[in-house]
């Protein structure tokens, strides 16, 4: 059939020219002329059919990309990479992230099913602080023990007027009154302690030798310490 609008052959029966898309004429029914053979004119023109619009191109849809889609031209079996990627069977690395596909998981793999974070340890800074040794003072006529767990320890006789109260009181257990006020303190230093006289009127001894005023002096577990004639057994 041959088109009235552009001249082109079309296929027999053909609804429309596949050249111009104009509406080819319908085949006239047996014995019954069309307006075209009544008049010996030609048929009436008719407008070029227009092609249908093209769908608009597919947008992503919002908060994020669309999925990713197989590398083109890499037809079979897919690999998925652990950053999502796509990648042909038998890749040694990830067209995307580089990653190596052919090694097994790590602990340091992207793939959150496949990988644990390693175990937390504290750096040694964080480390708790050891616990600071701790002694005491035996006093051995009365039975009494007295604390060592601060880093300076007063002994002497307690007086409220003169703003003076030690950690070891030895007024109960000096009922003569040989001690002073301020008679000499126990130094804690780190793992050591060291005891030191602070002028009193009739000294300080450790096993027996009178010391020197203001001298620090270490103590060892089982020390026999004095303060004017009450006597203390120290002990770690």
């Amino acid at each position: 059939m041959k088109c009235s609008v552009c001249g082109s052959d079309n296929l027999e029966g053909s609804a429309y020219c596949e050249d111009c898309g104009a509406k080819l004429p319908a085949r006239a029914a047996a014995g019954v002329p069309t307006p075209a053979m009544s008049s010996g004119l030609p048929p009436p023109m008719m407008p070029p059919m227009m092609p249908p619009p093209s769908a608009p191109p597919m947008m992503p849809p919002m908060g994020g990309l669309p999925p990713m889609a197989p590398p083109m031209g890499r037809p079979g079996p897919m690999i998925t990479c652990a950053c999502g990627a796509a990648n042909a069977a038998g890749e040694q690395y990830c067209h995307d992230c580089g990653a190596n596909l052919q090694a097994p998981a790590t602990a340091h793999s992207l793939n959150p099913v496949l990988s644990s974070p390693p175990p937390y340890s504290p750096p040694a800074s964080m480390a708790p602080p050891r616990a600071a040794s701790t002694a005491k003072l035996h006093a051995t006529a009365y039975g009494r023990d007295f604390s060592l767990d601060r880093d300076v320890t007063q002994m002497g006789r307690r007086s409220p007027a003169d703003g003076i109260e030690p950690e070891v009181d030895l007024t109960p257990m000096d009922p003569d009154s040989y001690a002073s006020r301020r008679h000499a303190r126990i130094l804690r230093q780190n793992e050591q302690f060291f005891l030191e006289d602070l002028g009193s009127s009739n000294g300080t001894f450790l096993n027996g030798t009178r010391l020197e005023k203001g001298v620090e002096h270490p103590l060892q577990n089982g020390d026999k310490v004095r303060f004017g004639k009450t006597e203390f057994v120290f002990s770690t």
